[in-house]
């Protein structure tokens, strides 16, 4: 009887072992996928800053008297409104580093704003401090850094991130700095633990209670029954409190079967796609995914099969037809020898609101500027070369000395025109170029040939169709973005640029035979602007490696009016 006793609760500590290290295991994710959304909040938060930011700004801003002036404040304006429109965000600048040291350029906190201990947190130009970690991995790998983990700060716990900002020759001309605080990822991180601990504590209480009654189960058949009868009532409440958990999800969860069939699904997913729960269950992805064909989708659920974590964009259909931007987190688990796919879809539609305004709102900025520049600017400088020329004619006629100065000061004036001019149409191409997009490509080009150093061939084919203003410009850009990538980074020997007409659709292709994409590096900045441009007029683009080396983009816009 008492070794009876000693296996059966020997059983139930090994079960107890078994259920706080699995409730560990789960504590551990969750307050991973917590990190991670915070970390993913703020490196979106700090990108989309850093785009907004004019690169050629920050090489003006070298002494601290300007802090004050209206270009300064003109410019540091995203960094205000970041710290205006988010209480959580408590630091943003921007900087230098070399070395292990840092210079401030801009700063978006008040001038008269003081800390907790009554310093001022203000920063002027050039002011100098010792660089983190992550302004120098920033400085040295031009991509977006944020700390792995928060860290305490005067005011309590935060986390940083930095991204890079580059001028309009491709050129990094500094980083964008965020502090943001971290309390409340910790308070989830608290509760989380706080029900870790009474997990445990609970599942230590009904170990013993298994204990005891497996002890006495063994005098007979019929009690052993009975508490197993218990033992697995006791399994099925904690089976539906599983799943009502999984039902009240924030998050869009959807649990995938070993087919990619949907078994389980949250409320907050069915109310994503305006589904009844009965009507998802059984659903594949290819039913509701707006974005990726079944074939993409077969070699996603393959990739993660083979152990790998996937978290991408898309988007979902709705019941009714309409579509919205996710993004979507899959990774794999096993279940008695099963194997299920857990996916959780979180709404980034707001967000990718927010990235367009911001877009267009310095494709705005830019057209105005160029418009200032060609009909202000412009035409002034030719009414001053104009004038020059007639009182130069008239100087000579008259044998004054002054003629020859006189004609020296027109050539200066429209040699200025023509620079005014040159900015201008760089500001708004599609502007200021007779004949549509072909046009523009071939200018772009042609203005490309000179300064790349290798040959670079552009070539229209198909009828002339003609796209929306937005669709032109964005497949300008596109164009744009890929041959300065291949310039900066490719070390091509040539680069091919096409654009494509076909009954339906305008396909942009720039093909170059350099060193390709990276291996298992994540995209740059310039890759993800591409992609970005590429959703706003809802056109497909594929960026990979060509199959004899180099690079391929290829944008396929079906918007033909």
């Amino acid at each position: 009887m008492r070794r009876s006793t000693i296996f059966a609760f020997g059983g139930a500590l090994a079960a107890w072992i078994i259920a706080v290290v699995g409730i560990a295991v789960a504590d551990r994710v969750v307050r991973r996928s917590n990190l991670n959304d915070l970390r993913g909040y703020l490196a979106h938060t700090v990108a989309a800053t850093a785009a907004n930011i004019d690169g050629d700004d920050q090489l003006r801003f070298t002494r601290p008297e300007q802090d004050t002036t209206d270009e300064y404040r003109r410019a540091s304006r995203p960094l205000r409104a970041l710290l205006e429109n988010d209480p959580d965000i408590h630091f943003a600048y921007t900087g230098v580093t070399t070395g292990t040291r840092m210079h401030f350029v801009m700063d978006g906190t008040p001038v008269d704003a003081r800390s907790v201990s009554g310093a001022l947190q203000h920063a002027h130009p050039m002011e100098g401090d010792s660089a983190t970690p992550g302004e120098i991995e920033v400085t040295r790998t031009r991509r977006v850094t944020v700390e792995q983990e928060p860290s305490a700060t005067a005011w309590g716990s935060g986390i940083r991130a930095q991204a890079p900002i580059f001028d309009r020759r491709g050129d990094m001309a500094g980083y964008v700095g965020v502090t943001m605080s971290a309390d409340r990822y910790y308070e989830r991180i608290h509760r989380t633990d706080a029900a870790a601990a009474l997990g445990a504590l609970v599942a230590g209480m009904l170990a013993c209670v298994a204990g005891l009654l497996l002890s006495r189960s063994q005098r007979a058949r019929e009690d052993a029954d009975l508490r197993r009868a218990e033992s697995e009532k006791a399994l099925a409440a904690e089976s539906a409190r599983s799943r009502l958990f999984l039902r009240n999800a924030s998050d869009g969860v959807h649990i995938l079967n070993d087919d990619a069939h949907v078994v389980e699904a949250s409320d907050s997913f069915c109310r994503m796609l305006g589904l009844l729960r009965e009507e998802v269950i059984g659903l594949h992805p290819s039913q509701w995914d707006a974005q990726r064909s079944s074939s993409d989708l077969t070699q996603l659920m393959a990739a993660v099969s083979a152990g790998e974590v996937h978290r991408f964009e898309t988007r979902h259909r709705r019941k009714d037809g309409t579509t919205f931007d996710v993004e979507v987190q899959i990774d794999t688990f096993e279940v008695g020898g099963r194997r299920y796919r857990y996916c959780s879809a979180r709404d980034i539609s707001e967000l990718k609101s927010v990235q367009r305004a911001l877009l267009d709102s310095t494709d705005r900025e830019q057209t105005r500027l160029g418009y200032d520049l060609h009909e202000g600017l412009g035409q002034d400088l030719t009414g001053i070369a104009m004038l020059a020329s007639a009182l130069a004619a008239a100087e000579k006629r008259a044998g004054g000395a002054s003629a020859d100065e006189l004609a020296k000061l027109e050539r200066l004036a429209r040699g200025a025109i023509s620079t005014c001019r040159g900015v201008a149409h760089g500001l708004s191409p599609l502007t200021y170029t007779e004949g549509g997009l072909a046009a523009a490509l071939g200018e772009l080009v042609a203005g490309q040939q000179d300064g790349f150093g290798v040959p670079i061939r552009f070539a229209a084919r198909g009828e002339p169709r003609q796209l929306s203003r937005e669709a032109n410009a964005q497949l300008y850009r596109i164009a744009q973005e890929a041959i300065a990538n291949a310039r900066r980074h490719a070390r091509a020997n040539s680069v091919d640029v096409s654009l494509d007409v076909d009954a339906g659709a305008v396909t942009l292709r720039i093909e170059d035979d350099g060193v390709g994409l990276p291996v298992a590096v994540s995209p740059g900045m310039g890759l993800r602007i591409m992609r970005f441009r590429a959703a706003l007029i809802g056109a497909q683009i594929s960026i990979e490696r060509g199959k004899t080396g180099g690079a391929v983009v290829i944008c396929r816009c079906d918007e033909v009016l």
